[in-house]
């Protein structure tokens, strides 16, 4: 499934900036390991840095274990003779392997040779190539590292291939915060969880293999968006990463296609085609989701374990649910089955539930409590985290809601849960919460259709980057029969369910439909190859 962030500006940035002040470009010439062989080496090597360098590259990427830092070093320094560009204004990545037997000082020789080898006075960007298994290791080279930014030999430190674990476990000696982690990413392996650890860091991605392993560039999905904006798969591939703020560096020794994997700025894909909204804590929510409650009473057992893996199968990555519903058991059964079948990765999901207080209870509960039934939530969803959680349904007193939402920012700040907000919180509601809290609600899930836009509500959340979640978007169920909305389907051969759906997503909701039937599962997920016309969203707003 290919996903959404954010859409950029026509002039957007080409760069991203670090968190050691530098500018990094978004997208650069990869020079690893091709399909076809190793790592181009002599003068293949030096003609592809001329080819990228000529079709606007400026962002060079390389490794000592690639064996070509001489070659790219000899590339660079012939285009700086032409006098063309000026070394500011390229950004060399290099790469340095980690010797568990090497000091402190022979490491800091290994990051001069580097620069040796590539003819230069220093390199943008450094990076630990791969993470040993010994942790003691990696700090003495980062210790190494840090040093050589103090001398002035780099300007930016990083590493690659590193998980989460491996990255706390540096922080906790490190002087310097890393700039970049560089890890396998496309839209199979979409990196989405470590980019949202990577972000309370303050820590960038670059996307290496950003293709995939090749077969990606003749999926059809990701074909028919780019004939729809006269692009290849893979320069969608790659503005796909741009739009999500991540680096890629593509790898091609054909021209063509090194032109082709840079023309990637004067375009943007559409939320339509990228498919998840970003939460204002830079975590990105799927567009549509599966409801699991209500039905006369929410679904239970095999139904709703039945309803999850329809669901996945269709393509919904957004799994909604909450301790009210008493289903959290089945579903947690429900995914795991099909994450253990190799059918999804549990990043590629976003499991959404909800802390409960009965409707007006001014029944104190601490915040440690809060803390609690968070924890029980993801023990009967049998899961070591959950990527949203909500505040069910407000208390009358402001008091309690402010000690639940503490409640949950600790679970947030405790990793238990990836974003935290709330359910039928009202403008007032809200606003006295966010007089207090210390993180603004990323969410908040209310009843929304055509016949209860809730305009007032989306407006203020609006101010506030707090994304809406409509639950019951297609009414009490006698909407489906509305003439207007089933004469608006009819123009796109789409049911009006679908046409409610996909106005939802046309204003910026998130829409969680509830169905235990495959077939209209299934068509309430295929809004995504039409769109309404300003006219026709008027129409259903005003309903």
């Amino acid at each position: 499934m290919v996903l959404i962030t954010f859409c950029w500006a026509e002039n957007e940035s080409r760069t991203l900036r670090l968190n050691s002040g530098y500018d990094c470009p978004l997208v650069g010439i990869g020079t690893g390991g091709f399909r076809t062989g190793g790592p181009p080496q002599g003068k293949v090597a030096i003609q592809l840095i001329h080819d990228a360098i000529d079709s606007g590259y400026r962002h060079i990427d390389t490794a000592s274990a690639y064996g070509n830092e001489k070659a790219i070093g000899q590339a660079v320094t012939e285009v700086l003779a032409k006098g063309v560009l000026k070394r500011q204004e390229l950004f060399i990545t290099t790469k340095l392997m980690p010797n568990p037997t090497n000091t402190r000082d022979e490491t800091l020789k290994s990051v001069q040779l580097s620069i040796q080898n590539l003819n230069t006075s220093y390199v943008d960007l450094m990076l630990i190539h791969m993470p040993s298994d010994d942790l003691a290791v990696n700090d003495k080279v980062w210790s190494a590292l840090e040093e050589a930014v103090a001398q002035k030999l780099i300007r930016s430190i990083g590493v690659s291939n590193f998980n989460a674990q491996q990255i706390d476990s540096l922080l906790k000696n490190a002087k310097v915060v890393p700039a970049m982690l560089q890890v396998e990413s496309h839209p199979q392996v979409n990196q989405r969880q470590l980019i949202s650890y990577s972000d309370k860091h303050g820590i960038h991605l670059t996307a290496y293999s950003p293709l995939g392993a090749g077969t990606l560039i003749k999926n059809p999905t990701i074909v028919s968006i780019g004939k729809s904006h006269n692009k290849s798969a893979a320069t969608v591939m790659i503005r796909w990463q741009v739009q999500r703020g991540v680096a890629a560096i593509p790898k091609s020794l054909k021209l063509n296609y090194i032109k082709e994997n840079i023309d990637v700025f004067d375009w943007t894909l559409t939320d339509n085609e990228m498919k998840t909204f970003r939460l204002n804590n830079g975590v990105d929510c799927p567009v549509i989701g599966l409801g699991t409650g209500g039905f006369d009473g929410a679904p239970q057992g095999e139904l709703v374990k039945q309803m999850v893996r329809d669901a996945i199968d269709v393509g919904y990555r957004l799994i909604d649910t909450a301790a009210y519903y008493g289903n959290e058991e089945a579903i947690g059964d429900a995914v795991n089955e099909v994450i253990t079948n190799g059918k999804v990765r549990r990043e590629e999901l976003f499991i959404s539930t909800k802390v409960f207080l009965l409707i007006g209870q001014s029944i104190p509960i601490s915040r440690a409590e809060t803390v609690e039934n968070v924890r029980i939530g993801i023990q009967k969803l049998n899961q070591t985290y959950v990527d949203m959680i909500l505040f069910h349904f407000p208390s009358e007193s402001d008091e309690i809601n402010r000690e639940v939402w503490s409640g949950l920012e600790d679970a947030l700040n405790q990793g238990l849960v990836r974003a935290i907000g709330v359910s039928n919180f009202n403008v007032q509601q809200l606003e006295s919460l966010i007089q207090t809290a210390n993180v603004l609600p990323a969410m908040n899930q209310i009843e929304s259709h055509p016949q209860l836009s809730q305009r007032q509500l989306l407006d203020y959340c609006s101010r506030y980057k707090i994304r809406v979640t409509a639950y019951s978007p297609l009414g009490a169920g006698t909407l489906i029969s509305n003439s207007k909305l089933i004469s608006i389907g009819n123009k796109y051969n789409k049911t009006s369910a679908q046409v409610m759906i996909r106005w939802q997503i046309q204003r910026g909701v998130v829409a969680i439909p509830k169905s235990t039937k495959a077939d209209r599962l299934r068509d309430n997920f295929n809004v995504f190859d039409f769109s309404l016309t300003d006219e026709e969203m008027n129409i259903i707003e005003n309903m």
